[in-house]
């Protein structure tokens, strides 16, 4: 079968069911309609730890296992009773036992729940699929696997979080100079507790290695691994830990044998914030703004921590703008969106001085009306809404039918029509 362009050689057997006949045929997986495009678009939800990808897979494998009601029609009165069977999953050529008796599920002979053991098989095969690996390589990803405790291995997956607190300066804009056209900065010391995800790597059967800094990977043991994890993850507050609250200073002394020196510490610490996990997911929203540019309806403008984006819709011109800020606040309207009505009077305009500063001459030169557009929920990044409002803005003809603000302003007001729209370009300039 084939997921997202990559082969995978996975086969299946039903061997015992006490509900059908025996049947020693090896096949091939059916139900693979699952795994079409569109569900692993739909499925993706922003809060889950799962990934859908790997969700999607297991039910494919959920729907290839037996199901029986052997006990129904002679018992009909207290419904069906699962069945017992023996499944052979055929990865590369090696085969993987999933064993149920009764409501147990055993895989190679280990007790887990059918869950475990659908996603430990889906994650062999995806593993055997990519590496392009013989059954005997399989094998030993699949037991170095299953040896590793479940908390340690969503870790590996997906990042430790850890959290530090920290001391920076901020500079922060007081007004404008309008003789020099430069902005009026005040310096204030800003205290902060930064949150940050850390990648670990298996390393021996009990050790595990922590990248604390550049290239600078920590051991620890699986014990220390799993309290690490659960104090971090709010799961347990053992206050007596040695990982309690642990200062990058002490976190490299514990995992590396001694203490940092000041240069270390300085670079240990500057690689932690670029691994915040605010940064992580804005940058990421930023990736989602800056593919816009692709719309030949849509120009894309970055001056700095200033986002800015001008779309052309079927019945108005859009203006949406922004703040980048270091961290994902994530309220309801953290950004803003204008419908263009009318072209700007520059006298006593701050925003003209500041667009002529940066040599914008849309945001100089056009104004509109303000229009409300709220997220659903919070916790959106800045780029996650400027792209939702963009694509909204841009087929204005349909969302004005589910969005009142929308078609109250294109009902009340009159669109300008922009005719130099085609000789503005998409601007990136991140300083």
């Amino acid at each position: 079968m084939e997921v997202r362009g990559v082969e995978i050689d996975i086969q299946i057997q039903i061997n015992e069911v006490n509900s059908y006949p025996h049947d020693d045929e090896i096949n091939t997986l059916r139900y693979q309609r699952h795994m079409n495009e569109s569900r692993w678009e739909t499925s993706i939800d922003r809060f889950s730890r799962v990934d859908p990808l790997i969700e999607n897979f297991c039910t494919v494998l959920e729907k290839n296992l037996p199901s029986g009601d052997w006990h129904s029609h002679l018992f009909p009165r207290f419904g069906a009773v699962p069945v017992s069977y023996v499944v052979t999953f055929y990865i590369n050529g090696f085969p993987f036992i999933l064993q149920k008796e009764d409501c147990r599920f055993k895989l190679m002979g280990k007790i887990m729940t059918k869950k475990d053991a659908l996603i430990t098989i889906a994650k062999t095969a995806m593993y055997a699929g990519t590496s392009k690996k013989d059954g005997s390589s399989v094998y030993l990803f699949f037991n170095k696997y299953m040896e590793t405790p479940n908390l340690i291995k969503r870790a590996m997956e997906e990042r430790i979080e850890y959290y530090f607190n920290h001391v920076t300066y901020v500079k922060k804009s007081v007004g404008l100079d309008l003789d020099t056209l430069e902005d009026i900065y005040e310096t204030r010391p800003y205290h902060k507790r930064e949150k940050v995800l850390l990648n670990v790597q298996k390393i021996s059967n009990k050790r595990y290695a922590l990248e604390i800094s550049d290239n600078v990977w920590g051991e620890m043991s699986e014990k220390d691994m799993l309290a690490f994890i659960k104090i971090y993850n709010g799961e347990r507050k053992n206050r007596r830990s040695k990982w309690w609250n642990i200062s990058p200073k002490y976190l490299w002394k514990y995992t590396m044998g001694n203490y940092p020196s000041e240069s270390q510490l300085n670079t240990m610490i500057q690689f932690l914030l670029h691994n915040r996990r605010d940064k992580i997911v804005v940058d990421k929203s930023l990736e989602l703004v800056r593919s816009l540019e692709k719309f030949d309806n849509i120009r894309v403008r970055r001056h700095g921590s200033q986002l800015k984006v001008i779309v052309k819709g079927k019945e108005a011109y859009w203006f949406i703008f922004g703040e980048i800020k270091n961290e994902n606040e994530g309220n309801l309207q953290d950004v803003s969106t204008v419908m263009i009505t009318h072209l700007q009077n520059p006298e006593n305009n701050e925003n003209y001085w500041r667009a002529k500063k940066i040599n914008d001459n849309f945001y100089s030169k056009y104004g509109g009306v303000d229009v409300c557009i709220d997220n659903l929920m919070g916790g959106s990044s800045i780029g996650d809404q400027v792209y939702a409002r963009a694509m909204l803005c841009l087929n204005d003809s349909e969302s004005r039918k589910i969005i009142n603000t929308i078609d109250n302003k294109l009902s009340s007001k009159t669109a300008l029509m922009i005719e130099d729209f085609e000789s503005y370009e998409n601007v990136w300039e991140e300083e």
